[in-house]
């Protein structure tokens, strides 16, 4: 497969953006949650988990905050999940959370069969007035997305009270027929979603894009997603409010490629790494950073630090496996 070529990097204003030129494939991934809110003294935000439709083989991770809000010292002494196919990661049992305080624990989703639907429940034991917390879960195994969300997860980082962030999520239709887009919606407290009228039709082929934002009622971190309907999409959501009127400014990694002239792409991998010891590290590192269909020539990064510096590489993948990485680009956000 042709190697991909070389990158032209330019900077304007609060946005970083990188011009790639590439050949790449990849495979996409990752869903969200949808939620509630509880009332007693544990409450679990989101309230429930729809991980929506997930590749066999590959995890889906989403954010479950657990809130003490009672006037005393609440004791969680046990996890218990229901399906093998999901799990939840903490720093130990028992978890101890004082009055008014709260822990992030990952939940997360790998499907095991084909269209099998997984309807499961986490319980938290606990002592506090509600004294067995039940989160339930579901979510179905596919061979492959039928739509693609760039990016595919999206971590705000910090946000003041007060403000507001937006981050653009493309969607394509990876199938070679038009597809129905139901509805589109956000769990999770402070986020939102604008930038389309539903129903609408995606032809094969065919991308939109939607603003997805994060408006922090209080301090702390919180978990969501954004859920597309009919088509079983989500795309984690996390972020953190942060106490003060105003915020620094937020940078954003937009990458933009042309298509390569290998045949047979079936979509585009984004690999990224920190800056080390005066060179980029080797690519590729572990798992794509992100990932794009073959007719999407872009990806944003919205998780980028102040002061930071990163290095961005891309590699196409067709059947008979991946690319060598393009050049590495290499950036500092102010």
């Amino acid at each position: 497969m042709r190697r991909p070529q070389r990158i032209i990097e330019s900077l304007h204003a609060r946005t970083v953006h990188f011009l790639l030129t590439v050949g790449a494939i990849v495979l996409l991934g990752m869903f969200p949650a949808s939620a509630g809110a509880t009332t007693p003294q544990l409450t679990a935000s989101p309230a429930s988990l729809a991980f929506g439709w997930v590749v066999v083989g590959q995890t889906e991770t989403f954010l479950v905050t657990l809130t003490n809000n009672g006037q005393t010292s609440v004791t969680v002494s046990g996890i218990t999940v229901s399906s093998s196919q999901v799990t939840v990661s903490t720093s130990g049992q028992p978890l101890v959370l004082p009055a008014g305080q709260s822990v992030d624990l990952n939940v997360s989703y790998t499907p095991t069969e084909v269209e099998a639907v997984t309807k499961a429940t986490v319980e938290f034991s606990n002592n506090a007035s509600n004294a067995a917390l039940v989160l339930p879960v579901w979510g179905v195994g596919e061979t492959s997305r039928c739509v693609i969300a760039s990016p595919s997860t999206v971590p705000f980082g910090p946000v003041a009270i007060g403000a507001n962030s937006t981050v653009p999520v493309v969607l394509t239709n990876d199938r070679s027929w038009e597809l129905t887009l139901r509805a589109a919606r956000t769990t999770g407290s402070g986020f939102s979603v604008s930038g389309a009228s539903f129903p609408l039709t995606l032809n094969a082929g065919q991308s939109l894009t939607l603003n997805v934002s994060f408006a922090p009622q209080s301090a702390g971190t919180v978990g969501g997603s954004l859920f597309v309907s009919d088509v079983g999409l989500t795309v984690p959501l996390t972020g953190t409010g942060t106490a003060g009127t105003g915020t620094a400014p937020v940078y954003t990694v937009n990458l933009n490629w042309t298509a390569t002239t290998t045949t047979g792409v079936t979509n585009y991998n984004v690999y990224r790494a920190n800056f080390t010891s005066g060179a980029c590290s080797a690519f590729p590192i572990g798992s794509p950073y992100g990932s794009t269909a073959s007719t999407v020539m872009t990806f944003t990064d919205p998780t980028v630090t102040n002061g930071n510096t990163y290095c961005y590489a891309t590699t196409a993948v067709d059947p008979s496996g991946e690319s060598g990485v393009s050049n590495v680009v290499q950036m500092t956000i102010p």
